[in-house]
């Protein structure tokens, strides 16, 4: 009797000692886990800033002219290109285009033509992950990448709706409604936001015709409609008032409300 309760007493210490072995061995795998983290993570910030400072460095002297677009090329070209330097420059070209216009902003679209950040670009369009693709197909539009319209147009069949209103927005902001004569419209809903986004790009981009409104106008897709109407009432296309107004067809009714705000505000304007 007393061999059995020295046996599991043994049993019961070793068990106890294997559990705070097990114990300190995950405390262990944990710091560790954490301290490397938290390295790679430092060391990454501390990459990213340095590459900032290149960024910075090579498009302000392309900008203001204290280097060519030739030289500033080579110097981003004389630094080894990995995946961080091509996001921290694309940001920046991005954040530099949002804010300069004319012959600077024309420089920035061509440094990133003619450096391989368009092809970064092109092959996160590529990519299978629908946040890689709208990223790229934003990046492409927003820097007037035409070559990139045929790829863009091509990802209206994607099988992912956000990818489909990203490509419709691109595709506008490159050429503007004139392109819409060069794809079929989508069949999904185009909500108010991918709509909103469509009127800022037309708004920012200054182009000079609206022609190819009427594709919008005579679409089956009732929000296309909307977005057609929004656009006239927007922009003021005085020629396109009378078509609104003798609209005679009846829209969903989440779309009719809208439009028929629209309509009143046009026809109040032209006999108040």
């Amino acid at each position: 009797m007393k061999v059995d309760n020295a046996h599991s007493e043994d049993e019961l210490v070793y068990f106890l000692v294997w559990m705070i072995c097990l114990f300190f061995g995950a405390f262990l795998f944990f710091l560790l886990g954490t301290f490397i983290k938290r390295s790679i993570k430092l060391r990454t910030q501390r990459k990213s800033e340095d590459y900032q400072k290149i960024t910075d460095d090579v498009l302000f002297n392309a900008l203001f002219g204290t280097a060519t677009l030739e030289e500033s090329l080579q110097h981003f070209n004389s630094f080894q290109h990995d995946a961080l330097l091509k996001k921290t420059m694309t940001r920046s070209i991005i954040s530099l285009h949002r804010n300069y216009s004319g012959e600077q902003r024309k420089l920035l679209e061509d440094f990133f033509v003619l450096s391989d950040l368009a092809d970064f670009s092109y092959k996160k369009v590529k990519s299978r992950g629908w946040v890689d693709i709208v990223e790229g197909i934003r990046v492409l539009s927003v820097l007037n990448v035409h070559e990139a319209f045929i790829v863009i147009r091509m990802l209206l069949a994607h099988p992912s709706n956000y990818v489909k209103k990203e490509a419709f927005i691109g595709l506008i902001t490159l050429k503007g409604l004139k392109g819409l004569e060069e794809f079929s419209l989508p069949e999904i809903v185009i909500d108010d936001w991918t709509q909103s986004c469509i009127l800022y790009q037309l708004r920012i981009r200054h182009f000079n015709s609206f022609d190819g409104i009427h594709h919008l106008f005579e679409s089956e897709n009732d929000s296309l409609v909307l977005l057609g109407v929004r656009i006239a009432d927007y922009f003021q296309l005085h020629e396109h008032y009378e078509f609104i107004l003798d609209l005679k067809r009846e829209l969903q009714p989440k779309y009719q409300l809208s439009f028929d705000s629209i309509r009143d505000r046009i026809s109040k304007n032209l006999h108040p």
